[in-house]
């Protein structure tokens, strides 16, 4: 047996292993992130536009596995000559 065939032996499940503890890491790391979020809405008062972009977001934010948000500036409202609209920004962890 040469050096060259004990090389490649060994080369392969070391190779494996670094790029599966790689990849482990980098999938552990982006987890336990955070993100942020913008809800849109609509509703006959600003208060239900208001609560139902904070649902938007938070549904949105759910879907990545983020249950733990708060509003991070003040929401915007205004009157479209027909309803009320909001936008809100939420951070989720």
């Amino acid at each position: 047996m040469t050096l060259r065939t004990y090389t490649r032996r060994i080369g392969v499940p070391l190779t494996m292993g670094a790029a599966s503890i790689t990849v482990l890491a980098l999938t552990a790391a982006s987890a336990s992130g955070s993100g942020l979020f913008n809800g849109c809405s609509f509703g006959s008062t600003p208060e239900r536009a208001i609560a139902k972009a904070i649902d938007d977001a938070e549904n949105s934010a759910s879907g990545e596995g983020l249950f733990d948000c708060v509003v991070v500036g003040e929401p915007l409202v205004w009157w479209d000559g027909l309803r009320f609209r909001a936008a809100v920004d939420m951070a989720c962890t």
